[in-house]
């Protein structure tokens, strides 16, 4: 039976969380930049700056989305970059973007460049380059030779917190992004914070406790929606005065240090809930999680607790999940049954969750191998390319590879499934196997999940069929003891 989001839920995305208030101004000079500006260069780059949570993304969004654009523009394409500056990942998501399809992983960089060339080459073409952190002009160069060969006309908008970054990427003025106006910040605020009960909006009381609040939020959007988020929770002005008094102010004011505001947020969580959230730094920044997999991860990480007997695990779990994206834990949230839901953290969330996760989770990638992770990690979340497995000697509770084979999913495969699967307080296993591990073209692969009591060994079988890119049942799970 297919669990309905729109039935299950407190509705979680209003028009006011859709809405992006207080960037009118913001977007009708960009669109200036975007659709007006006379370039001498062909390809024009438009940097935007702004430390992390001020909605550069969103604005990016925002002016991306606009009819007048869409019609503008040959080609629209939109690549998040993050923190691992790969030419070849970004030029393959390039063409992901305008095609719809990934290209073939196996393709030289030179390959890659001809496809690149052909699907952009002479097309007036817009191309958002999200959240770059690279401040090395070498590599930028690299990627930039490819990108001049669109029509003139042709527009990049880079997001970034760094000016460095805007600097070497572009000869133009950088946008620079600014916090909400007070009115704007209010508005926002009283959005979300009296959702529920709209009368307090009006309450004298309430309103000068949170105008009191909301200066301490300094305009910056991600920070504005959590804090109200978490008061909504909040009915009586005591309740708000002591969050006021005795949590805020003891919070630095420094600009752009809004984590430890952040903090507060999760503090404020329930325990499985707070558990719940840390478990989701095992995805990478940028993913797009799949919804029910995570609700089933939480499931067999035993998080999820079943007080109501007529409610299954998985509509406990999918509640969980509900009250997270109401506290603005996550967002970007896409589709209405839970079977197709969709979204996304942001990036300062991943932080905090990866703060509050500490040494029991880590993920595996080019700057982490193995062998670092420490004693007390119970949860890993590998790069697939780059499994070469080793021996695990912490009791690991959960395994899972980030970049699996589609949008919301994390494997795991490659050689070292016999290591893993050594370790008996095993409660989640995620895997894909490499083509050359299974023959024949690569029809079968792993993906299961496992719940065991903590005293339970397990030698565990089990595969997917890939049927034309879909993902079928589990055909087989032998031998659990």
């Amino acid at each position: 039976m297919k669990t309905s989001f729109m039935t299950k839920r407190r509705q979680l995305t209003p028009s006011f969380k859709d809405k992006i208030i207080g960037r009118d101004d913001d977007k009708a000079a960009l669109l200036k930049l975007v659709l007006e500006f006379e370039s001498e260069e062909n390809v024009y780059i438009i940097p935007i700056v702004g430390f992390e949570g001020l909605g550069k993304t969103a604005l990016a969004q925002f002016v991306y989305n606009d009819e007048m654009v869409k019609n503008h523009f040959e080609l629209m394409m939109w690549v998040c970059v993050s923190d691992v500056f790969d030419i070849k990942l970004i030029v393959e998501n390039i063409i992901k973007s305008a095609t719809g399809q990934a290209p073939d992983q196996n393709l030289e960089m030179d390959q890659l460049q001809k496809q690149f060339r052909e699907k952009i080459g002479g097309k007036k073409y817009l191309l958002v380059l999200d959240d770059i952190w690279n401040e090395e002009w070498e590599k930028w160069v690299s990627l930039k030779e490819l990108l001049i060969g669109g029509a003139r006309g042709s527009r990049i908008i880079v997001t970034t917190h760094s000016s460095k970054v805007a600097k070497i990427t572009s000869k133009c003025q950088p946008y620079v992004l600014k916090g909400l106006s007070d009115n704007d910040a209010w508005s926002l605020f009283k959005e979300i914070a009296f959702e529920q009960r709209s009368a307090d909006s009006t309450d004298s009381g309430f309103v000068e406790i949170g105008k009191l609040i909301l200066k301490r939020c300094c305009g910056v959007p991600l920070v504005i929606r959590t804090i109200a988020s978490t008061l909504s929770f909040k009915e009586t002005k005591n309740e708000w005065l002591s969050f006021k008094d005795n949590e805020l102010a003891r919070i630095s004011q420094n600009e752009g240090e809004i984590l430890p505001t952040l903090k507060l947020s999760y503090d404020h969580l329930s325990s499985h809930l707070k558990h719940c959230f840390a478990y989701c730094r095992l995805y990478p920044k940028d993913h797009k999680i799949d919804i029910r997999t995570l609700v089933q991860f939480w499931i067999a990480q035993g998080f999820v607790k079943q007080l109501n007997p007529s409610q299954s695990l998985e509509e406990i779990g999918f509640r969980y999940f509900k009250d997270l994206v109401e506290r603005s834990f996550f967002q970007e949230v896409e589709g209405d049954l839970m079977e197709e839901m969709r979204c996304k953290m942001h990036d300062l969330m991943h932080d905090l969750a990866e703060s509050v996760a500490g040494m029991e989770s880590s993920i595996i990638d080019s700057n982490k191998i193995a062998s670092d992770v420490g004693e007390k990690c119970r949860h890993i979340s590998i790069n697939p390319s780059l499994i070469l497995m080793g021996k695990f000697q912490p009791p690991l509770l959960s395994v899972g590879a980030h970049g699996g084979e589609k949008d919301g999913e994390m494997a795991i495969g490659g050689d070292g499934v016999g290591d893993v699967a050594t370790a008996v307080q095993l409660r989640v296993l995620t895997m894909v196997a490499e083509k050359s591990a299974v023959g024949g073209g690569g029809e079968r692969s792993w993906r299961l999940w496992i719940n065991l009591g903590k005293e339970k060994k397990c030698k565990v079988w089990g595969f997917y069929l890939l049927k034309r890119g879909v993902w079928l049942q589990v055909l087989g799970i032998l031998g659990l003891e």
